[in-house]
């Protein structure tokens, strides 16, 4: 599918679709459908990625991952694949599309035959924003539930001093706190470690960034939860695919359906989760 601003090439030693548009470039993998970048040409890569990250068939880590279809190991054994395992399958290119304005519109779907009875379509449109969404279509005869993310890790200057707008109010469970429920007090603000699920939340968000002088907007429709994750110094040392001295560099604002917000699809019956991510000068 050739056409003007997309190739196939490399980022960061991994294979990728290298896109170009007259206002941003991003990259894609084919290995687990994973965005490896999304940078606007005015305000500078807006994705992190791990400069440690490990090859292929291991999950590559930063970027957005996708989480399907299940989050974590929700409802799973404690023996399955972290986050499912549409991240470590390989995925083909089923369109490519030049849009009038120059943004590149790309969908895929999994190669594996075992997706056959649950169809899988991600789409992407590349230009001034990066919109994505995930569709699930349940092709049984039978109720499908599952849990999902698009687990988006965001590059921030100090994530020290960022601090994320629509959450107030909001209640969440705190993973650090054995899963006790609390209640958002303002704004998001980092101490030493985050790793909350927010429940019931709005989809529309903004992480601001005084350091790199800029507001990262979030929209997601198609979820009522919202992950907020970074492991901080200490835990940072039991990863093995980041450096112990990255964790300042980003945040995770994770789109998801997981927790109580699980999702049941009858036969037939389809689920699109959905995310568009903006960035703006900071006023």
């Amino acid at each position: 599918m050739k056409i003007p601003g997309l190739r196939a090439g490399e980022y960061q030693g991994l294979p990728a679709l290298l896109i170009d548009t007259p206002t941003s470039r991003a990259a894609v993998s084919l290995f687990g459908g994973h965005v490896l970048s999304f940078a606007s040409k005015e305000f500078g890569e807006v994705l992190w990625m791990s400069p440690t990250t490990k090859p292929p068939p291991a999950p590559i880590r930063g970027g957005i991952p996708l989480c399907w279809p299940y989050f974590a190991k929700q409802g799973q054994p404690e023996s399955a694949q972290q986050h499912g395992i549409a991240r470590t399958v390989q995925w083909k290119l089923t369109l490519a599309q030049l849009q009038a304005n120059g943004d590149i519109e790309i969908a895929m779907t999994p190669a594996d035959a075992q997706f056959h009875a649950l169809s899988l379509i991600l789409t992407m449109r590349i230009g001034a924003s990066f919109s994505q969404a995930l569709t699930t279509v349940n092709l049984t005869d039978a109720p499908f539930t599952m849990s999902q993310a698009l687990h988006t890790y965001f590059r921030v200057g100090d994530v020290r001093q960022v601090s994320v707008e629509g959450l107030e109010g909001k209640s969440y469970l705190d993973k650090f706190a054995d899963f006790a429920q609390f209640t958002q007090a303002g704004d998001f603000k980092f101490d030493t470690r985050s790793d909350r699920i927010y429940q019931n939340v709005s989809g529309a968000y903004a992480l601001n960034d005084p350091l790199l002088k800029r507001k990262i907007t979030l929209t997601s429709e198609g979820s009522a939860t919202l992950v907020v994750w970074n492991a901080g110094a200490e835990s940072i040392k039991t990863f093995t695919d980041i450096p112990h001295d990255a964790w300042p560099g980003y945040l995770c604002l994770e789109v998801a359906n997981a927790s109580d917000d699980t999702i049941t699809l009858m036969p037939g019956e389809l689920k699109v989760i959905s995310q568009m991510i903006g960035v703006q000068k900071l006023a």
